[in-house]
């Protein structure tokens, strides 16, 4: 996969921090699974969680900059947002998210060769 490794390391960094600090309390079975797969001239990446799930008023606006369900706790609300900047607009791919009972799921489908966005973009 030809990309740039520091945003995809990034990204998924924030999909983890996200999952440990809004979907799991702290006494629960919690687990975070990535799984990552070609499919033909794409790479799919999945980020799943079996946390608390996503409110019905914040699921519409999950990508949103500023939306966070822990503000008291110091949190920004840009995790996400940047997420779906740097797939949409640096990693030339698309992400979806999958709500089911018991389980929220990140899927990031990615171009196997990233085309770079200016001369001086470390792709690797």
């Amino acid at each position: 996969m030809k990309t740039y490794p520091g945003v995809l390391s990034q990204t998924l960094q924030n999909l983890i921090v996200n999952s440990v600090e809004h979907a799991f309390d702290v006494h629960s079975n919690n687990e975070i699974v990535i799984s990552i797969r070609r499919v033909t001239d794409k790479v799919i990446i999945e980020h799943k969680d079996n946390g608390k799930g996503v409110s019905d008023n914040v699921k519409h606006k999950l990508f949103d900059p500023f939306v966070t369900t822990a503000r008291a706790a110091g949190n920004s609300g840009l995790g996400l947002h940047l997420v779906h900047q740097w797939v949409t607009n640096v990693l030339g791919g698309k992400i979806k998210v999958n709500f089911k009972a018991g389980e929220t799921v990140f899927t990031l489908t990615l171009p196997i060769e990233q085309q770079a966005n200016d001369d001086n973009s470390e792709l690797n």
